[in-house]
């Protein structure tokens, strides 16, 4: 057989409009920045389907619809967005018991969609008799309005093993310190990160029988710490 195929080519389509809807929490503009079209762009039918991607990784929401609709002319369409919110918050609390600390209580808070900005935020606490941690962080995805996600945190651990009877090393012990994290994409699945922690180390109220290697490190040690990353990220919702 002998096949002709005429083409006939359309007229060409933008976006004319972008209306978001059901987000009852959410700010519109974190889930603007997931779409990967923008008004006036040409229409991409690739370009919904990954927009659709992007909203459903944010992980706020049970469903998410992103179809087309009639714009105001041929030439143009409108895309509507429409999505359904859902709990973003954990709240947990436990306890448990060891022979040198006794009754342990732990209780954590993270927050996903803090403010409905997109910052995820978290505080832990783990305290008992001899130890008593503590830590708070926040991560903004998208620090300044630029696509580079910015995070902070810092931590305390106190310890005092002279209320240990059967200690070998009697002394106090405890550790505060804060540090900085950037993530920078450098193409849709690979982040470059680089961070910064410093710390300030304090062992004191040795007792005289501690060994000597405690005795000579007793006082104040700051570290600073320079770390760096290369992650590779593929994973869908």
């Amino acid at each position: 057989v002998s096949l002709k195929l005429d083409i006939e080519q359309g007229i060409l389509v933008h976006i004319n409009q972008i209306k978001i809807s059901g987000n009852t929490k959410t700010r519109d503009k974190i889930i603007r920045r997931q779409m990967k079209l923008t008004e006036g762009h040409l229409y991409s039918a690739t370009g919904m389907k990954q927009s659709k991607a992007k909203i459903r990784h944010l992980g706020f929401f049970d469903e998410v619809n992103v179809n087309s609709a009639k714009g105001p002319d041929e030439g143009h369409m409108d895309v509507d967005v429409k999505v359904k919110e859902k709990p973003t918050g954990t709240f947990s609390v436990g306890a448990g018991y060891s022979s040198v600390d006794g009754i342990i209580g732990q209780t954590s808070v993270q927050q996903n969609n803090f403010l409905g900005k997109g910052y995820t935020t978290n505080i832990q606490a783990d305290i008992g008799k001899i130890t008593q941690n503590f830590s708070v962080g926040m991560t903004d995805p998208y620090f300044l309005g630029k696509n580079i996600s910015a995070s902070v945190n810092a931590f305390k651990t106190e310890t005092n093993l002279t209320l240990v009877q059967s200690s070998y090393l009697p002394y106090s012990y405890n550790n505060v310190g804060a540090g900085v994290n950037f993530g920078i994409p450098l193409s849709e699945h690979l982040t470059y990160g680089i961070g910064y922690q410093y710390s300030s180390n304090n062992i004191f109220n040795v007792q005289p029988y501690s060994s000597i290697l405690i005795q000579a490190e007793a006082g104040v040690t700051t570290i600073g710490e320079l770390t760096q990353s290369l992650t590779w990220d593929t994973r869908d919702n």
